[in-house]
This record gives C-alpha cells, sequence and structure tokens, in this order.
C-alpha cells in the first residue's frame, strides 16, 4: 500500500493529458459503462486498489461516459443468483479469483446490461455513440477475442451467458473429482477454469453464442521496442494492461494513467466507426 503522502504527490505530479474534447454529450446524457471489483466499498483512495478505481474512472469520465463501479451486492441482487452459484458445486475447485469473474457477469445482468470493462481496461479512442445503442443489437460481444476485457450486451444476454459459463464450470468440476477419486496420480487440488476458458470453450462449440472483435489492443503490443505504435490504436477502443502490479514509486492506476498519457501525447484520437447498431439494443 502507499502511504496517503506519496498519493498525493503522484497524484499532484503535473501529467501532460493531451485530451481533445469528447463529442458533445450532457451530463444527463453520458453513457454507463461499468466495472467490477469484488467488496469495492470497502477500499477508499489512500489503498492502491481505490486509487487504481478513482483513476480507471478518471479516465473514462474524460472521454464522455458515466463510470460505475459494482461489486457482490450487484451480483447477489440478480433473481437467479443462487441458482447460478449452485452451479459452482466446489468453491475450492475453482478458487476465489475465478468466482469473482463469474460474478460480474451476474452483476452486469443485475444493472439490465450494458458496457463493461475490466478495470485493467483503459479508453482509448471514441465510441460514446455505442453507449446506449449496443451494437450488435445488443447480442453478447467481447471485444478481445475470448478475453472478457471490453463486453457490451443487454442484461439478458449477460444472463444467458452467465448460465452457459457457470455450466462449464459444473462440467469442469464433475470432471476432475471423478480424475481425483479414480486416478490418484492425476489428481490436482483446483481446475483450470475461469470465464476467459469458459467462453473460448463455448465459442469453439457453438460458434454463434457470442460475437467476438479485436477492438482492444493489450499494451505490449500498443507499445514495444521503446516506442509507441499509434498504428495498432486505430480504430481501437481501448487499451489492457495485463498483470498490472505497483512498484515502489507508482501506484497501479498512476502507471496505468502515465501510459494513457503516453499515448495521448503521442497519437491522435480519432472517432470509433459504427458497427452493426439498432434502437431495439438501447438500454
Amino acid at each position: 500500500v502507499i502511504p496517503r503522502d506519496q498519493q498525493q504527490q503522484l497524484q499532484e505530479q503535473e501529467v501532460p493529458r493531451n485530451i481533445p474534447p469528447p463529442p458533445p454529450v450532457g451530463e444527463d446524457e453520458r453513457p454507463t459503462i461499468y466495472t467490477y471489483v469484488e467488496q469495492a466499498a470497502q477500499y477508499n483512495p489512500n489503498d492502491d486498489t481505490g486509487d487504481l478505481i478513482e483513476n480507471w474512472r478518471k479516465a473514462w469520465y474524460d472521454v464522455g461516459w458515466d463510470p460505475r463501479i459494482l461489486d457482490a451486492r450487484d451480483a447477489q441482487r440478480l433473481p437467479e443468483y443462487d441458482e447460478l452459484m449452485s452451479l459452482i458445486t466446489d468453491l475450492d475447485l475453482i478458487g476465489e479469483k475465478n468466482i469473482v469473474f463469474y460474478k460480474r457477469w451476474m452483476a452486469m445482468a443485475s444493472v439490465g446490461g450494458g458496457w463493461m470493462a475490466d478495470i485493467s481496461t483503459w479508453p482509448l479512442n471514441y465510441f460514446i455513440r455505442h453507449g446506449r445503442i449496443l451494437p450488435n443489437d445488443g447480442f453478447l460481444t467481447i471485444y478481445q477475442g475470448f478475453s472478457p476485457s471490453l463486453v457490451s450486451g443487454t442484461g439478458d444476454e449477460y444472463l444467458r451467458v452467465a448460465r452457459q459459463i457457470g455450466k462449464t464450470a459444473e462440467k469442469a468440476i464433475a470432471k476432475q473429482k471423478m480424475t481425483n477419486e479414480h486416478f490418484p496420480e492425476k489428481y490436482k487440488d483446483h481446475v483450470e477454469w475461469n470465464d476467459l476458458v469458459a467462453l473460448k470453450e463455448l465459442k469453439q462449440k457453438l460458434p454463434d453464442v457470442i460475437k467476438t472483435r479485436s477492438d482492444v489492443v493489450p499494451k505490449n503490443k500498443l507499445f514495444r521496442d521503446g516506442l509507441m505504435q499509434c498504428g495498432e490504436s486505430e480504430g481501437k477502443r481501448a487499451f489492457y494492461l495485463a498483470d498490472l502490479k505497483p512498484t515502489k514509486e507508482f501506484s497501479r492506476g498512476t502507471i496505468a494513467r502515465k501510459f494513457l498519457n503516453d499515448w495521448r501525447e503521442s497519437c491522435t484520437m480519432t472517432i470509433v466507426e459504427d458497427i452493426e447498431v439498432s434502437k431495439k439494443a438501447r438500454y
């Protein structure tokens, strides 16, 4: 945890923020983008996670969105919560972190769907026109292959996919338990499963179960050989910072914010072209 005075110093550093104004949008017209952080209410700005949340929130707000944080309480408000959690028949085999990833789908269903970004997903080019009128008629769409770093869909779509994700966990648990019982030499105290693994499996078996795109660029592709690769960000909605960790000098939020500002100084922000949209997908 970074001390409060050091956090304040980092936040007060003059960091260039070369941000052209977003397309005109009133405060009450900002589309919502959600992220999910387990027990988010327990964090505060003096904690590294609280700092990360606040910087993530500011980054999305700057480009025209209304960023909101969901947590376990939102998932538990979903009427189907107990049904979906019952599919995880062995919590220890799945692991706490992977259960958190599973719950974010329930939280999104409980708020009626929309846009969901991972806390490590930060905005690049403008796409707020797609904020309330969802692409692909609101059909569940993932914007980094199988990795749910950025997702859009209606509430019913999040619920549909959450149920299918849970069923893959149920099968994986049953298979591992059978293996542990009958083949001790292949014993494992965990299952190689998370929502990304589940989505990949579902897509392979049922190609039309979700739509996938490549609109999120990973940091290591956006910045390599000591240079910002602006061509890699053309038409991209966001970038993803995998395995983001704090250092002795900087919090995770400051690291992400600085990288975003470096990109803004080096590259030109544009407006992402429309893809299939329909007023039927308004939420």
